[in-house]
């Protein structure tokens, strides 16, 4: 092998030239040796057209280190994609130090690239200027471009899309410039000014930070991109407000769920004593809800007023979330009097409200039209309700809403009641007008011990709502594992499908129920079975990214090849939606990772032109088309390039993504860039561009 002094001196001797004696030895080793280094470095460029990249990286490492800057230059390319070598940015900035100092163009600019991003040194903005102004010295076009603070090309309208105007330019810190990018989105130019150190936790006007912008408006990758920089999760404002409390009152649940995966406290609480449970569930949000109860968040903590998380779904009427509270343990308290008053003067005062009567603005009549039956029914006033029926109370009345005292207490839960009524000769098959019955309400809200005590009383369990809803269905639907199960002892048909194709196991992997799952494909649910749009409960797992309900699946044999009406499959869904997790699980479980959709997109596409770098990483990995084209003749470069995805470009671009390729109106990555005002991708197009004229390249 050719290399350091050895090389160096077999080129210098000259016992066997004579005619060389009166030659100095050095001019002797730079008209000898220059010929051999560049006859190395034409090899090396041969080695790398047959890609042979362990061949390449031997020559230029024998030709850098006799001194050759052009070797030097593009061995530091092949340290920095890993071709030949392991992949290693220290490497790669060191031989980069060697040719920018002996004046190598490139290597100089490439170098200033390297300091102002962090990559292989650490992160130091002069530095990186001062490397740029030296190539600049020689005309480099983009180093000039970055002294000047615009982009190497401008749009149409002759301004960057990305920088800031003119005249705010030397006036915006860094920490500004974060909280912008963070509120348009841009998670290329958040991981760009993170890796330049930019503070995570810095404060805008308002004490708020970063994370909490991100996380309020459910950014999922700029929050895993200020997680992993360091941000304080439970990081407060001046409000009392969190990450976790923003992204649970907007209803972001996938945020949420992130969050707390990296150690948010769900116990933290605003001004006004909320919790994020509280604020979900007065907010209506009960797939966040669901997340935080996942997490085991307290169901009984009270705010400033005395409100628990179920007190506050039932003032604005979230029947759905309370009921799902109640299923996790929380319980409506007894209002203070004259509501919960249990003497039978006082149901009855409350039951003789003139219909024609308007409630105030306290709600403090909120039964016209009860009976004072139905009214202890509701509130569990076991004793009033017993001596109600002694005095020949009427079972059968209804209110209003179509309710008997019977459905509300089923609705309710209040199991002795139910028992009691049904005594007292209540008929558990009664239908209301919208042809709910007792069980359904049970059913819905969770309240097992109550189903039981009407389907021992004759309740049938195959009958449907207005809507097809059973009361099987209805308890999927809201994710009650243990009354699933026991409608299913019943004779319930786990296989039972909606008017849309909805199947019970579609409806827990959607709602990321994982034991619901497990109750299910016990009693033989069938894991291959499609809806309407073709769409499988491995589909909605994946597509809702529940890790949990999609390696479940698998394990019972699911099909991962199966697509949807768009020719979509789970990984593809999974790919979509920026789930990593689910990708892997899915990859693990040998998930074809090229299989194209109706319209010709594979995962690999659909992860890029959302910006999901990881996955796109991932995919690649995986041996993943980087190629590959739609039916529009777009590739995975293309999208990501007219989205203004940065990170999957280069990610792309070092796969071996083709910056040639052209969509069916003719158009190129860099064109698209342009078009979109993504002024830093066109850029890096330009400096991959350039470096592939010159053998390698580093970008």
């Amino acid at each position: 092998m050719l290399g350091g002094r050895g090389a160096v001196g077999s080129c210098s001797r000259t016992g066997h030239r004579p005619w060389l004696r009166g030659i100095p030895v050095v001019l002797l080793a730079l008209v000898i040796c220059l010929p051999v280094r560049a006859g190395l470095v034409d090899e090396a460029k041969l080695a790398v057209r047959l890609r042979d990249y362990p061949r390449a990286a031997m020559l230029l490492k024998s030709a850098a280190e006799q001194g050759d800057a052009e070797a030097q230059y593009q061995l530091a390319s092949l340290y920095r994609s890993g071709r030949g070598v392991s992949k290693d940015h220290k490497q790669a900035a060191r031989w980069l130090h060697k040719a920018a100092d002996q004046g190598h163009v490139k290597a100089q600019y490439n170098l200033g690239v390297m300091y102002e991003n962090g990559w292989g040194v650490a992160a130091d903005d002069r530095e990186a200027r001062r490397w740029f102004a030296r190539a600049a010295q020689e005309g480099h076009p983009m180093a000039e471009a970055k002294l000047s603070g615009a982009p190497a090309r401008k749009d149409d309208a002759g301004a960057s899309a990305e920088d800031p105007a003119p005249e705010e330019r030397v006036e915006l810190s860094a920490e500004e410039l974060l909280r912008r990018a963070v509120r348009t989105g841009r998670s290329d130019r958040v991981s760009s000014l993170l890796k330049q150190g930019t503070p995570v936790d810095g404060r805008d006007a308002h004490g708020r930070t970063a994370l909490m912008d991100a996380a309020e408006r459910g950014s999922e990758r700029i929050v895993a991109l200020l997680l992993e920089h360091g941000a304080q999760v439970d990081a407060a404002d001046p409000d009392g407000e969190t990450a976790l409390l923003g992204a649970a009152r907007e209803g972001q649940h996938e945020t949420v769920r992130a969050l707390l995966g990296a150690g948010a406290r769900h116990d933290v609480r605003d001004a006004n004593g909320n919790t994020p449970l509280i604020t979900a569930a007065a907010r209506g949000h009960p797939r966040v809800v669901q997340v935080l109860l996942k997490h085991k968040a307290a169901v009984n903590a009270k705010n400033k007023k005395g409100w628990t998380a179920i007190v506050a779904a039932d003032r604005r009427d979230q029947r759905a979330i309370v009921s799902l509270l109640a299923a996790h343990g929380a319980v409506l308290p007894k209002e203070p009097e004259p509501q919960r008053r249990a003497s039978l003067a006082g149901l009855r005062e409350l039951a003789a409200v003139d219909d024609r009567d308007e409630a105030d603005a306290e709600n403090t009549k909120p039964f016209r039209g009860w009976t004072p039956l139905m009214i202890a029914a509701w509130r569990g006033q076991t004793e009033a309700v017993r001596t109600l029926l002694a005095g020949g109370a009427d079972v059968a009345a209804r209110d209003k809403e179509d309710h008997t005292a019977l459905s509300r207490a089923a609705w309710m839960g209040h199991t002795e009641i139910v028992n009691a009524l049904l005594a007292a000769g209540a008929s558990p098959n009664v239908r209301q007008a919208d042809k709910r019955t007792p069980v359904i309400w049970a059913a819905r809200s969770g309240h097992t011990d109550s189903v039981r005590s009407l389907i021992a009383a004759g309740a049938r369990i195959d009958v449907a709502d207005k809507q097809g809803v059973t009361p099987f269905l209805a308890a999927v639907s809201e994710g009650h594992a243990d009354t699933a199960a026991v409608l299913l002892a019943a004779g319930a048909t786990v296989n039972v499908a909606q008017e849309d194709g909805h199947t019970p196991l579609m409806m827990a992997a959607k709602s990321g129920r994982a034991d619901l799952a497990e109750v299910l494909l016990r009693h033989g649910a069938r894991v291959h079975a499609a809806d309407n749009k073709g769409r499988t409960a491995l589909w909605f797992g994946a597509d809702e990214g529940d890790r949990d309900i999609v390696t479940l699946l698998l394990r019972h044999k699911a099909d991962h090849g199966q697509q949807d009406e768009d020719g979509h499959t789970s990984l593809a869904r999974a790919a979509m939606g920026g789930h990593e997790a689910v990708v892997i699980v899915l990859l693990r479980y040998g998930a074809d990772v090229n299989r194209p959709s109706a319209l010709g997109n594979t995962p690999l596409m659909l992860a890029a032109d959302r910006g999901h770098v990881m996955i796109v990483g991932r995919l690649l990995i995986a041996n993943a088309d980087v190629n590959a084209r739609n039916s529009w003749r777009e590739s995975a470069l293309l999208l990501a390039a007219a989205q203004g995805h940065r990170p999957v470009v280069l990610a792309l671009l070092e796969a071996g993504a083709d910056p040639g390729f052209r969509n069916e109106r003719r158009e190129d990555a860099r064109q698209l860039a342009l078009a979109g005002g993504y002024t830093a991708v066109a850029e890096l197009l330009d400096s991959h561009r350039a470096s592939r004229k010159s053998f390698l390249g580093l970008f």
